[in-house]
């Protein structure tokens, strides 16, 4: 039987290799073993179904930002908490990634204000933790926003390259990438306690 999650997935697989202009909603139903009669019995239309994948991607990454930001800890310790979250999320959804990455210009003005806003939320995070550790002295930037989009654009770069089997692991790949942002904050250490474990989940939008 035919459901929401089944249309997404369809969705994502056909976005993510026609690109969403190049795709048809026939494309999408072809691809869910659906008729087009079908599908609009769960998804009002393309951007629909779109949005929809958009918005259940970026609240999953708001609650792994909640998560490695929660209580009273140092900066260092939240910053590697988004960053292996993140990278962990693009690892393991690569291609709801690129579609969320790639497709906000596809939205129409409405969808896209939610997207967008949603976005900024997720960012937020990331710069709350960024300012906090230059305030406490343990951060050395030279401009926030800037230093915010580096790493957040070096971590989204797992989507297009990383391969399940390849010569690293996740994990492992998630101490390269954690190593390199606090290079880029110039954070010397010492040692800021227990390291976070945040595994992302795999969306059930994403497909196999």
């Amino acid at each position: 039987m035919i459901s929401l999650e089944g249309i997404q997935r369809a969705a994502v697989r056909t976005f993510s290799e026609r690109g969403y202009a190049a795709t048809g909603i026939r494309d999408i139903a072809a691809e869910a073993g659906v008729t087009s009669g079908a599908l609009y019995l769960h998804a009002s239309s393309k951007m629909a179904i779109l949005e929809s994948v958009m918005h259940f991607a970026l609240d999953e990454l708001l609650r792994t930002a909640v998560v490695a930001t929660d209580g009273d800890r140092a900066a260092a310790y939240k910053l590697e908490g988004l960053v292996r979250a993140h990278v962990s999320s693009q690892g393991t959804n690569p291609r709801t990634a690129q579609i969320v990455d790639g497709e906000v210009r596809s939205l129409s003005e409405l969808p896209r204000r939610a997207i967008v806003a949603k976005r900024d939320a997720y960012e937020r995070y990331w710069s709350d933790v960024l300012a906090q550790g230059v305030a406490d002295g343990d951060f050395a930037v030279d401009d926030l926003s800037i230093t915010r989009l580096a790493v957040l654009e070096m971590c989204n770069g797992v989507a297009h390259w990383y391969q399940p089997g390849g010569p690293l692991d996740l994990p492992r790949i998630e101490e390269i990438f954690v190593r390199l942002a606090f290079n880029l904050v110039r954070y010397p250490g010492p040692d800021h306690g227990p390291r976070p474990e945040l595994r992302a989940r795999r969306l059930p939008c994403e497909p196999a």
